[in-house]
Parts: structure tokens; sequence; C-alpha cells
């Protein structure tokens, strides 16, 4: 009877430890390339899983009138920011998301100009990132 306890109670906690675990990053990875993939013109996608898989990091190149652009996101739990570098390596401008949504912008090295010309594509990049690691 004891033996049993032990080996139903062991299989429990395998199963516990299966469910609600840390995300996979190539499940990670595969969905947010999967989702820029609908996008064509998003180039060299980078994934990483940071503070035990709670916090995801991708970045991607995108080209905007004509020169390209990294676009860096930091995220978890629906919530993140997306930072954008220039062609010279300059910080420009960054957005921050709650729940999908942007509510905040703000310059870096960058103009308001930046500012409005990144946004529809920040925009895009967060809503694939944040939907992958909600």
């Amino acid at each position: 009877m004891v033996i049993k306890f032990r080996v139903v109670f062991a299989i429990g906690l395998i199963l516990l430890g299966g469910c609600g675990g840390k995300p996979d990053k190539a499940v990670v990875e595969k969905k947010i390339r999967d989702g820029l993939a609908k996008s064509p013109e998003w180039k060299d996608v980078a994934v990483e899983m940071k503070v035990d898989g709670a916090v995801t990091t991708a970045g991607a190149n995108r080209a905007v009138d004509g020169k390209t652009y990294w676009f860096s996101f930091t995220g978890s739990d629906g919530n993140g920011g997306v930072a954008v570098r220039s062609p010279t390596g300059e910080w420009l401008c960054k957005y921050n998301f709650e729940k999908g949504k942007e509510v905040s912008a703000e310059k870096m090295t960058g103009t308001d100009e930046d500012i409005a010309k990144f946004r529809t594509v920040a925009t895009e990049f967060a809503a694939v990132c944040i939907a992958v690691s909600s």
C-alpha cells in the first residue's frame, strides 16, 4: 500500500512539474518567427529567454524608408517594450505596452518624428511578441 502511494505521488509530481513550468525557448522562438513571417520584411529574428523563462527578449531587423533598423522587445505577461536602434547603433526611441496597448512612447537619441515614424512597426512587433510571451 505504501509503495502504491509513493508511485502515485511520484507520478503526480512529475505531471505537476510538466504543467505551468517555464516556456520552452524553441516553442516561443517558433511562435515569434511564425508571427513575424506574416510580414516578410522582418529579418534576422533572434529570441532569448531570461529569468528562468519568465522574460522574453526578441529582436529583428526591418527596413523603414530604405534603411534597416533593429527592433528589440523585452517583456512578459502581456506587457513589454520595444526599442528602435538606428543603422549607426543609436537607440532612437522606445514604446511601452501594457496588456497589448501602447501606454507611452519616449525619444532616446531620436526625435518626435522618429516616434511617429516607427510607431506602427513597433506596435506590430510588440503584438507578436506579447501574444507569445503572455
